[in-house]
């Protein structure tokens, strides 16, 4: 009799434990599975802000042309380039000349004298005038670093890219990290080359608007979902306590 219960006892259990080891490692599979992006479908037809998306097929984009450095003849208006500070960001690029014997420290796009500060590269400036173009250096063989120191194309957004950056949840939420801070929201977290970093937010931004509408609560990157049937994505932002706005026209 003992032998017949502890024989039951051992078929009943083995049955258990194969059931349970089954049902976990299909657990285990499910959790490490990636889901196909049309079975979030569900949630991504409820729209829950009600916004409008509009799907547009990719368009290619035309790279912006960047100056050729080495076929641009030596500017000959007297000036003499004492030094360059170059960054990604064209507007936070500046340069140091010496024209009719005034140090000026000018930044791109300023004009002097006529000419245009079009670029300012390591150790060179490009001037513009018109269609003309004209290279000061800081020595004449420089032309060889201010060539290999061009600044990458700005970032173009495309509907897109806009649409599948938007969609991509997940990652989304790696990118950015926003508070509630006084009039608007925080960026406490940002990271470097991501979406939000190309539109020209930075960490520490303040963003009071966004297209144009006031901030007045913030719950999720779901709100960021109506930008995707905008023409271009504007944030009236506060930087280091000033009031600045980003503009990005959508291609």
């Amino acid at each position: 009799m003992y032998f017949l219960a502890r024989g039951a006892q051992n078929l009943f259990f083995s049955d258990t434990l194969n059931t349970l080891s089954t049902q976990k490692n299909n657990l285990t599979q499910s959790k490490t599975t990636k889901k196909p992006f049309k079975h979030y479908s569900a949630v991504l037809n409820r729209n829950l802000l009600k916004a409008q998306v509009r799907y547009i097929p990719p368009k290619k984009v035309q790279p912006q042309k960047q100056t050729k450095i080495v076929d641009l003849p030596i500017s000959q208006q007297g000036w003499t380039l004492l030094g360059t500070i170059r960054s990604d960001d064209p507007q936070d690029s500046f340069a140091i000349i010496l024209i009719d014997r005034v140090q000026q420290l000018v930044k791109t796009n300023r004009v002097v004298k006529g000419w245009k500060i079009s670029e300012i590269r390591r150790r060179a400036v490009v001037l513009t005038k018109g269609n003309k173009q004209e290279i000061l250096l800081i020595d004449e063989n420089d032309k060889k670093i201010a060539a290999k120191s061009a600044v990458k194309p700005k970032f173009q957004l495309t509907q897109q890219s806009l649409q599948a950056a938007l969609l991509d949840a997940g990652n989304l939420a790696k990118q950015i990290n926003i508070q509630r801070s006084g009039k608007g929201f925080e960026i406490r977290f940002l990271k470097p080359d991501s979406l939000f970093y190309k539109l020209g937010l930075r960490r520490g931004d303040v963003i009071l608007k966004i297209n144009g509408k006031s901030v007045k609560s913030f719950k999720g990157l779901s709100d960021f979902t109506g930008l995707m049937s905008a023409s271009s994505v504007d944030f009236d932002i506060l930087r280091k306590n000033k009031s600045q706005k980003l503009t990005n026209k959508i291609l």
